[in-house]
């Protein structure tokens, strides 16, 4: 009996991989566990709403400018839809909250400024809030009021409902 040897099966391995111009491709997945709590910690500092879960597509090839969806889940158990975009084909990426699932905030600005002024007769030089807040009946945040004399004090905001309508209290 003739024994082939090793490197002749290797060889004959390699022709069928690469033989006739073809290629081997490899192909490279994002670290969808790392990206989902990536998703998480980034939302939850964006706009303040703790996020319970994020659940993105199992396997996502790494590619410069793959676009897909991940779903956000709060602990009230709201979800929402996430836009990821990857930037680079080594896994950094840009992600985007649907508008409609945010809040007004230049409205909330405004609410509180013409409700200080009417209230209190206060001119308010500015209210600052969070950039991103999500739509969510019982969220609480807060905001920075500063009058025109530059004195600044805590505005509490509670969304009343699912359609962006707020409470607000002005810190004493």
């Amino acid at each position: 009996m003739t024994r082939i040897p090793h490197s002749f099966g290797l060889l004959i391995l390699a022709v069928i991989l690469f033989g006739c111009g073809g290629s081997l491709t490899v192909t490279s997945f994002l670290d969808v566990e790392r990206l989902e709590r990536t998703n998480a910690d980034g939302i939850t500092a964006q706009t303040g709403t703790n996020v319970e879960s994020v659940a993105c597509p199992d396997e996502v090839a790494m590619e410069a400018g793959n676009v897909f969806e991940c779903t956000v889940t709060d602990e009230s158990g709201n979800t929402a839809i996430v836009t990821v975009t990857q930037d680079d084909d080594v896994g950094n990426m840009t992600w985007e909250l649907p508008e409609d699932t945010l809040l007004d905030i230049a409205r909330v600005e405004e609410v509180i400024s013409e409700g200080i002024a009417d209230q209190l007769g206060v001119v308010t030089a500015s209210v600052e809030c969070p950039d991103e807040v999500l739509i969510e009946a019982g969220n609480d945040f807060e905001c920075t009021v500063t009058d025109d004399q530059g004195n600044t004090d805590v505005v509490a905001v509670t969304q009343v409902d699912d359609a962006g309508n707020i409470s607000w209290e002005l810190g004493q």
